[in-house]
Formats: C-alpha cells, sequence, structure tokens
C-alpha cells in the first residue's frame, strides 16, 4: 500500500485502533495521511469554537497526529 487515509472522526473507537493502524504502518513502512473534515469534529471541538473553524480543524489533526505519535509512528 502506497499510504492509508485516516479520517478519526469517522472511526468507531478510534482511540482503541490508532495502536494497532500505527504498527502496521510502522511495519511495512507506509505513510499515514490524517483527514479532517468539519462534519466529522469531536463535540469539544466544536463547543470550544462554537462551530467548525480552520482552528478547530488544525487542533483536531494535531491531536490525532500525536496519537500516532505516542504509539510509535513517525
Amino acid at each position: 500500500c502506497a499510504a492509508v487515509r485516516v479520517n478519526p472522526g469517522n472511526i468507531k473507537q478510534f482511540d482503541d485502533k490508532v495502536r494497532e493502524i500505527a504498527k502496521a504502518a510502522s511495519e511495512a513502512g507506509t505513510p499515514i495521511r490524517i483527514g479532517v473534515n468539519a462534519g466529522s469534529l469531536d463535540r469539544r471541538l466544536l463547543q470550544k469554537y462554537g462551530k467548525a473553524t480552520p482552528e478547530a480543524l488544525v487542533e483536531s489533526a494535531l491531536w490525532e497526529a500525536s496519537l500516532f505519535e505516542e504509539h510509535g509512528f513517525r
């Protein structure tokens, strides 16, 4: 596989799947592209910003990337 695109907002129990995805991608040397969109923003971010904003999307992407980093994906 050339690359994997992950949209955490569309994956149920995303936190539980991060380790599995990170390990498989690391072992295969496969890049991960983390996608975010306004329709799948976490409720906490919608409450914080009042609506889907560019800042909310960036915060979401950075948080999701940090989860992969915590599981050894670089």
